[in-house]
């Protein structure tokens, strides 16, 4: 995907407001300032059409990663949510790891280079035309430069260094990238990413995630541009919720990884397995004994009734507990209003019940839904079957012929899965709510 100089200035006015182009500059609307009290208020036009003439010499343009012959970049996510963190002069200065061998590889982690953040920032403003200031990278972008430019009318101040658009831009940008460099041309870089990423986590005890894609970044934010309101819009709750489920809720809204998001959104739904499988097997029995084909003088239908029981019970005890697709069909059936399943997921994303309809995750044996089918017992079945084993693929990672998820890899993958499980929760825990 080429970009052009035009390209780039709609990214800049889209960031820091109008500009005038001259023959050799581009000048900004305002001052922005760097935390040392270095200033900038205008651009180099050469660094911007260097910057894009490397990016159209990129021989890899796949969703966040670009790479060269000799070189890489991609953005990462911090995922660290222990107590030991890298420190802090690291995340501000950057980190560089340098091979003393004959492979002669450069590693580092820092802000992103000019080239990448254009790249990025354009593939964002081309995806969401309609919604770009909203996207969190543009939005947090923004943010700080609204920040830095209401700094600098109250203090004129620089130390007079000439600072670097790719400074700037790195500044701003609200994560970090990997880079590495190599002496030879080379086809693993991805490979080369993940040992330094493990080499991260061995040594500092803290996680970053590769960005897989321009929609991984941020995956919350789906959610935040639906049900964003003002503080005087938000109305004092009405009705009190089971403590264990609000808390699986917390847990997977909180939740970097779509796995532990996905798999605590379910379990909001499995907290009921036992009482509504319970619950059906009393009135399977209630309906046979009110047939009025039913005997209690004739020891048949009376054994009919002790058979359907026994053979539950023992189905129980065979997969050591109870028949959880089964479960988790009832729990749908009892909770969930489709329609306004569907309208919940239309709001979040007009494509995604199309999704559910016609392809499923490549890691998972599950099946298609039709979310808008008319016959509402098959489409929670349905449902609830994709629901079921795209759970089981997150559990179950034995080696084999099945489809396997593998974790950050499939992540991008899962992520689509997860505003259905979410939606379905939600409604469970709103329908088991208590009136205050």
């Amino acid at each position: 995907m080429a970009i052009t100089f035009d390209d780039a200035l709609k990214v800049i006015r889209a960031l820091f407001g109008e500009v005038v182009i001259g023959d050799d500059w581009i000048d900004l609307e305002r001052p922005i300032g760097l935390r040392d009290g270095a200033r900038i208020d205008r651009i180099k036009k050469e660094e911007v059409t260097t910057a894009i003439d490397r990016i159209n010499s990129a021989i890899g343009l796949d969703g966040a990663f670009l790479t060269w012959e000799e070189e890489c970049e991609v953005m990462v996510l911090d995922n660290g949510r222990s107590g030991n963190y890298i420190p802090g002069s690291i995340l501000r200065e950057g980190l560089t790891l340098e091979s003393r061998d004959e492979n002669s590889l450069m590693f580092s982690l820092g802000g992103p280079s000019l080239a990448y953040a254009l790249y990025l920032l354009h593939r964002i403003y081309e995806a969401e035309p309609s919604s770009r200031q909203r996207h969190p990278v543009f939005r947090r972008m923004r943010d700080r430069v609204r920040m830095r430019m209401n700094r600098n009318r109250a203090s004129e101040a620089t130390d007079g260094r000439e600072v670097s658009f790719e400074e700037v831009i790195s500044s701003l940008f609200p994560s970090h990238t990997i880079q590495i460099k190599s002496a030879h041309a080379r086809t693993d870089y991805r490979s080369l990413c993940e040992s330094f990423l493990f080499t991260l986590a061995y040594n500092y005890d803290n996680s970053f995630l590769m960005a897989s894609g321009i929609e991984s970044i941020f995956r919350a934010s789906g959610i935040e541009r639906v049900r964003r309101f003002t503080d005087g819009e938000i109305d004092a709750p009405r009705m009190t919720y089971k403590s264990d489920l609000v808390h699986h809720y917390q847990l997977a809204v909180s939740a970097e990884s779509p796995l532990l998001a996905y798999l605590s959104f379910y379990h909001v739904a499995e907290h009921f397995f036992e009482k509504v499988y319970s619950d059906d097997l009393i009135e399977q029995v209630r309906l046979k004994i009110a047939d009025p084909a039913f005997s209690l003088k004739r020891s048949r239908d009376v054994g009919g009734v002790i058979k359907l029981v026994a053979n539950s019970q023992k189905k129980t005890r065979d997969e050591g507990g109870v028949d959880e697709l089964k479960a988790l069909a009832l729990v749908l059936k009892r909770f969930v209003d489709l329609s306004r399943l569907v309208d919940d997921l239309d709001e979040y994303d007009p494509h995604i019940i199309q999704h559910y309809r016609s392809t499923t995750a490549s890691f998972s044996d599950a099946n298609t839904v039709d979310l808008r089918g008319t016959r509402a017992e098959e489409v929670l079945s349905s449902l609830a079957k994709r629901i079921y084993k795209t759970r089981n693929s997150l559990v179950h990672a034995k080696d084999g012929s099945r489809p396997k998820y593998f974790p950050f890899t499939s992540d991008e993958e899962l992520a689509r899965e997860v505003p259905l499980v979410r939606f379905c929760a939600e409604q469970i825990i709103i329908s088991d709510g208590r009136v205050i």
